[in-house]
């Protein structure tokens, strides 16, 4: 049985921390052609995102989740109900 990894975090949010673009994080958890991140990437992965340091080992151990962090709305949002209106002069 597989261990599941929820991450509140998006692959665009991992890269940006790492100033990479998404499609070569993509390649981390790819499951047809995945590449390791660096030993220092996989230390920040671990603390930051909570990514265990044996799944880069043992990646058919585990399925990862990517679960996106909740929007929050200003408050002229929430009275505008979302259709706050921008005007240029």
């Amino acid at each position: 049985m597989k261990k599941e990894i929820l991450i509140r975090h998006m692959k665009k949010d991992i890269a940006k921390c790492f100033n990479l673009t998404p499609p070569a994080v993509v390649l981390w958890f790819s499951k047809d052609n995945p590449t390791m991140p660096t030993a220092d990437k996989v230390s920040t992965l671990y603390k930051k995102f909570g990514i265990p340091v044996d799944y880069w080992a043992q990646p058919e151990l585990y399925e990862i989740k990517f679960i996106p962090k909740k929007r929050t709305i200003t408050r002229r949002q929430r009275k505008d109900n979302g259709n706050t209106k921008v005007w240029h002069f």
